[in-house]
């Protein structure tokens, strides 16, 4: 059972990765919500980011996961806050008892060197590093979607609404991030992980910090 890795970020928060390699029937022994993906990769990882959720808390019925309004999952009468991200054969969760969370994770490609001006402000270029530049923006980006995510309400500008303070890739496991939209501005905290290929991003309100 490829459980790739629980993050035990403290005892009303977890997070955790899938490295996806069974049939859809494993994942349907647990999960019995309908996934109405017509793509067979896309069903699997709406099927594993649900399986993975008891495997965070045993009492979340993965089941009770429904979507927000703005696609975002919630759990139906159960006392958690949860997040969901999945990238090729990886899924990932989250889910905390404290508030609200986010997550992200992403396969490092070169791709997002071409893309970083659009979500990253001159501030935050400049921090970049030269060495390994695709590892830094890489967090950057699963930074920013976690942050996106945390506030699950849509219209945020990655630009302009989310900014991300200096920091060196691997040195240090978390980032000062600022969310400022009108009517709502407050400093949060993400966390990172890398290996394997991939990097994963966590936040969850400042609060539970």
């Amino acid at each position: 059972m490829p459980l790739e890795r629980i993050i035990p970020i403290d005892p009303d928060t977890r997070a955790g990765i899938w490295l996806i390699r069974e049939p859809e029937s494993f994942f349907r022994s647990r999960v019995h919500f309908p996934i109405n993906a017509t793509h067979p990769q896309k069903r699997l990882q709406g099927l594993a980011v649900r399986y993975l959720l008891p495997e965070l808390f045993e009492d979340i019925d993965p089941d009770r996961v429904y979507s927000g309004s703005a696609g975002n999952p919630s759990l139906k009468g159960a006392p958690y806050f949860i997040s969901f991200s999945h990238t090729g054969d990886h899924a990932a969760a989250i889910a905390s008892r404290k508030g609200k969370v986010g997550i992200d994770i992403e396969f490092l490609a070169p791709k997002v060197s071409r893309v970083a001006g659009k979500f990253l402000a001159p501030e935050e270029l400049i921090f970049i590093s030269r060495t390994d530049p695709v590892l830094h923006q890489t967090i950057c980006w699963c930074a920013k979607e976690a942050i996106f995510k945390w506030h699950g309400e849509g219209g945020v500008d990655f630009k302009s609404h989310i900014r991300l303070y200096p920091f060196e890739a691997g040195k240090s496991p978390w980032i000062r991030a600022g969310f400022r939209m009108p009517g709502m501005e407050t400093d949060l905290i993400v966390h990172y992980a890398c290996g394997g290929g991939w990097c994963m991003a966590w936040c969850r309100d400042a609060a539970a910090e």
